[in-house]
């Protein structure tokens, strides 16, 4: 009866361990102590304390073969202590948790996509599950009924009651990533559990998005310009599938806005040759492009802005497609005029307040034509009365500088024509307020008087200078009194830009009476420029004048002097001077701002610097 006993026991074992396979796809898992080789089995040789049960003293005479000692033992059957739901204090919680890797796969913007992890009790005892964990990324939620703890790394579900498994049990939960980011996600899922042998918890490694599809077109906006009626333009649109997946576009259009302004799209090259649609999607590999067309067929003229300017047409065309975003948008514009003509356009430099005594920068150089390159701009100022409103240092230059040398409102205004000889569209204007403050402006202009045009740093030379009334320096031109031009610490001009204020006037320095030379130039493609403060000693006279260092080889050169006093008042004079002339120009009262220029004009001619003068 007793070796009958035995062999049952070691059958059920053998059961046991059978029965104890994983639930999960390829995934067996033995039960610890499950018999594996029944050969190798010894039956006579136990753990006495696995099986408390038995009672090796005797046996009740039904089994005389099993070593029997005499005496009327009732068999109990198996230890109560193995079979957790006859004794639950005698076994422990095993967990088994699949999978090891929850690949997400590639999940647009807004959308979710839903995996699955399984907890098993592989144990003899009740398993608890207490927590679980996500890390490295904030866009995967464990569905449970409670809410997690968010971090910046992840979301930490602590629970307030642990879910129970009994023994052999399986518990499931869904795993939900919800990405927001093109990017790569990669993260982990961690589980605590009772398992005395995974204290640490059990990890699972979550993945996501590492392969996306990316859409890119080219170009990123279309700017048609100025097109004439009755013209038919097309832009080809080239659609990329940047990423590492197929790009699968369902949708191309073009807004009302474009529509009506006589805009379309022609799909003659694309793949299937029609617009793609949900029914009939178009896919592009990955690493290729495909190509429509953007056409522009404008039937009536665009409106006209207060300042002429024709008012360009703002539409959108839409791709809808698989990439993350769905969605993409390319900007386009376009206006249509009656004759062909260059389009204006002005930018400004400075920005924020302005004061007497500011440049402000202007360019023309983005202005333009869709007929021809633009090859000539005329700027014209209007300003305060009594005092030049002028650009330096030509008005006929695409870049030029507006000196505010007056108290009040400018308006700069430019005008452009091509290389065909299609004139303005319109006039583009700008205005400025210049705030009162003492301070008066020098500036000299000047170019061949041939006409020749000048290449950079290779034209005519010419200096301006400004003494100060202690200025004496060397007898150049033998009159028996010194010159002042070019003395030290006395002349403002290249070799001294900024004179020492304490020298030249006061130390202090919230008495704005600094003379600087702002901006200087070697070739006349700029204007030199000298800025004066006008909070001086009564009765200082500044004496201005202009040298002429080198000529480029070009001949003389039409000089002209524009002086501004800071408080409404300045004089312009022009004067045709040729290599080494000396033009003492004009003088500047400080601080009443008093301007003389010299009548008649006073040219020192032949007049040779030094090597101080000499050396740039």
């Amino acid at each position: 009866m007793a070796v009958r006993r035995f062999a049952l026991w070691a059958a059920a074992l053998l059961l046991m361990g059978c029965e104890a396979q994983s639930d999960f796809p390829d995934v067996n898992v033995l039960p610890d102590g499950a018999i594996q080789d029944l050969n190798a089995w010894d039956p006579g040789v136990m753990d006495p304390g696995f099986d408390p049960g038995i009672d090796p003293g005797g046996d009740s005479g039904t089994d005389p073969g099993l070593g029997d000692v005499g005496g009327d033992v009732t068999d109990p059957g198996l230890d109560p202590g193995v079979d957790s739901a006859t004794d639950p204090g005698g076994g422990v919680g095993k967990a088994e948790v699949q999978p090891g890797l929850i690949d997400f796969g590639y999940v647009q913007m807004g959308q979710s996509l839903t995996g699955r992890v399984f907890v098993k009790n592989v144990g003899d005892g009740e398993l608890s599950v207490t927590r679980f964990q996500v890390t490295g990324t904030t866009r995967v939620f464990v569905e449970l009924d409670q809410e997690g703890t968010v971090s910046a790394d992840g979301i930490d579900y602590k629970l307030s009651e642990p879910i129970r498994v009994a023994p052999g049990a399986t518990i499931e939960r869904a795993v939900r990533f919800t990405p927001n980011l093109d990017a790569a996600m990669d993260g982990e899922l961690r589980i605590w559990t009772s398992d005395p042998d995974q204290p640490d918890g059990t990890r699972i490694f979550l993945v996501g998005n590492r392969k996306r599809v990316c859409i890119r077109t080219i170009p990123g906006e279309v700017d048609f310009g100025f097109v004439t009626l009755g013209a038919v333009i097309d832009v080809p649109i080239q659609v990329e599938a940047c990423g590492l997946l197929d790009l699968e576009v369902t949708d191309i259009s073009l807004d009302a806005a474009g529509l009506a302004g006589g805009m379309s799209l022609v799909f003659d090259g694309f793949a299937g040759g029609v617009a793609p649609s949900v029914q009939s999607p178009v896919t592009i590999p990955s690493g290729t492009r495909a190509t429509f067309q953007l056409r522009y067929a404008p039937t009536q003229a665009s409106p006209v802005a207060g300042d002429g300017t024709p008012q360009a047409l703002r539409a959108q065309l839409a791709i809808e497609s698989n990439a993350f975003a769905g969605g993409t948008y390319l900007p386009v514009s376009g206006a249509a005029v009656e004759t062909p003509c260059a389009v204006p356009v002005i930018d400004v430099v400075e920005d924020g307040a302005l004061y007497v005594g500011d440049l402000v920068h202007l360019s023309g150089l983005r202005s333009v034509s869709p007929f021809a390159a633009v090859d000539s701009w005329v700027w014209t100022v209007e300003g305060p009365s009594g005092a030049p409103a002028v650009v330096l240092p030509f008005a006929g230059m695409p870049e030029v500088v507006l000196p505010l040398g007056a108290p009040g409102d400018y308006v700069a205004s430019l005008e452009v024509g091509d290389s065909d000889g299609n004139p303005s569209c319109s006039r583009a204007s700008i205005a400025f307020r210049a705030i009162p403050s003492n301070r008066a402006l020098v500036a000299l202009s000047w170019r061949p008087a041939s006409g020749v045009p000048v290449a950079p740093l290779a034209g005519p030379d010419v200096d301006l200078h400004l003494l100060h009334p202690n200025a004496a320096g060397p007898d150049r031109d033998s009159d028996g009194k010194p010159d002042g031009w070019f003395d030290g610490p006395w002349d403002c001009y290249w070799g001294n830009p900024m004179p020492d204020k304490a020298t030249w006037g006061s130390s202090e320095s919230g008495i704005d009476d600094r003379v600087e030379l702002v901006q200087s130039s070697e070739d006349g493609l700029i204007s030199e420029i000298i800025r004066v403060g006008m909070f001086c000693q009564a009765g200082r006279i500044y004496r201005i004048g202009a040298h002429v260092y080198s000529d480029g080889g070009l001949g003389a050169v039409d000089a002209t002097l524009h002086v501004w006093d800071g408080l409404g008042g300045g004089v312009s004079s022009t004067q045709r001077l040729s290599k080494f002339d000396m033009w003492e120009a004009a003088t500047l009262a400080c601080p009443g701002g008093n301007i003389v220029v010299a009548s008649p004009a006073v040219i020192k001619k032949n007049y040779v610097v030094g090597p101080m003068g000499s050396v740039r």
